[in-house]
Order: C-alpha cells, then sequence, then structure tokens
C-alpha cells in the first residue's frame, strides 16, 4: 500500500477506497466473477516507463471495463490470461479485438475457439495513415516526374534563358504535384469538421490527379 500511495501521491488511505471500488466494478460483488459474461474482449500490449516496461491487458468491450493486466508481452504472458477463464467461459466469447501480430491471432483462436477476430480501431486507423502517407508519397512522385517530362528539353544544364516560359503544361502538373503534397490534413481531418482551404481540397486534388495520370499529360 505505501508503495501504491507513492506513485498515485495519493494518502494511502485513498489508495485503498480505490481498489476497493475498482474490486467492486469487476463483478466481484453477488459471486459474479471477473470472465463471467464476457462476449466481447480487447487484447492490448501498452508501454510505460518509456517504452522499458510492458503491460499485457484485456478489457470487457461489453462492460467497459478491465478484465485482466499481467506485466510483461508476448505468447507466455497472453498464455496466461488464456489459463484462466473456465472452458465454457472462453468458448462463450464471440469477438477478440487485437492487433495485426499473427501469433495474437493464432493464440486468441486457439484459446476461444467459437469467437470471431478483428482488427482493434486503433490499428485500422493507423494503418489506414499509413497507408495514406504512402499512396501520397507515390501520387507527388508521379506527378513531379509528369511535370518535369513536359517542360522543353534543353542541350545543357542551367538557368532557363531570359524570356523563356514554363509552358502551361508543366506549370498545370506543377500546381497538381504542390496540391498533392499538402493535401495530408485534409484528407485527415473530421469531413464535418473542415478549415476553409481544406473544404475546397478534395476537388482541387480529383483536379490534380486528372492532369497528372499517366498518358493524359507527359510526353512521349
Amino acid at each position: 500500500m505505501p508503495a501504491h500511495s507513492r506513485i498515485a501521491r495519493v494518502e494511502w488511505h485513498s489508495v485503498g477506497g480505490i481498489r476497493g471500488r475498482v474490486y467492486d466494478e469487476t463483478g466481484a460483488q453477488g459471486g459474479v466473477g471477473r470472465f463471467d459474461g464476457l462476449r466481447r474482449i480487447g487484447i492490448d500490449e501498452t508501454g510505460y516507463k518509456k517504452g522499458h516496461k510492458y503491460l499485457t491487458v484485456v478489457v470487457g468491450h461489453d462492460r467497459g471495463r478491465l478484465v485482466w493486466a499481467h506485466e510483461g508481452y508476448g505468447k507466455e504472458v497472453l498464455g496466461l490470461f488464456l489459463d484462466e477463464p473456465a472452458r465454457e467461459q472462453r468458448r462463450a466469447i464471440e469477438v477478440v479485438t487485437a492487433d495485426g501480430a499473427k501469433w495474437t491471432k493464432a493464440l486468441a483462436r486457439r484459446g476461444c475457439p467459437n469467437a470471431r477476430w478483428a482488427m482493434d480501431p486503433f490499428r485500422v486507423a493507423e494503418r489506414t495513415s499509413d497507408a495514406l502517407d504512402e499512396a501520397g508519397r507515390e501520387e507527388w512522385r508521379v506527378a513531379k516526374r509528369a511535370a518535369q517530362d513536359a517542360m522543353p528539353r534543353r542541350d545543357g544544364p542551367g538557368r532557363p534563358r531570359g524570356g523563356e516560359e514554363t509552358p502551361p503544361e508543366a506549370r498545370a502538373l506543377r500546381e497538381a504535384a504542390d496540391a498533392i503534397k499538402g493535401s495530408r490534413c485534409a484528407l485527415v481531418r473530421n469531413p464535418e469538421d473542415p478549415t476553409g482551404p481544406q473544404r475546397a481540397k478534395p476537388a482541387e486534388l480529383r483536379r490534380a490527379g486528372a492532369s497528372s495520370r499517366p498518358g493524359t499529360s507527359r510526353r512521349t
């Protein structure tokens, strides 16, 4: 108790009250155990102490409560959780959400044979964001190359000669590349709450995509 008091920076009797309330909220009263009635659970590994220590946690989605936690991570730790519920309790679990690790999916399916596996929302958003970044970089490279290809060929390196103008086609393609490069914030923002410039960005990107599409503006 004194250790918990120091970590939480509260009086020791406050820690005791908190522990009592948490124990009650897990369903221990009335003979209802933590694993009774579980239908949908989420499994996650979280780091603390600046990533030097880890916890494996299991939550019940229906109750919105912590069901189980243990220091460490990996197959062995998750196996400790799967050993605690009775066979009937594990077979009653219908959905397991977790990260995209194959070993997590395989172990959860063995322990909860009747459950469907789904990737948790955080990982879905994370992977969607990564895919958006990669697609944006590739589209920007395509538009940039198209703009360079649209410029007139020169006999040698150097600045354009006086009076030499950038062709309209190359100028449009360069603007398309600039539009793609600054589009991420508009695409990931809540559609119901964009800023003024972000409202026009989707239409600007559609125009940029049409002008930079291979075969429409590149010179052969």
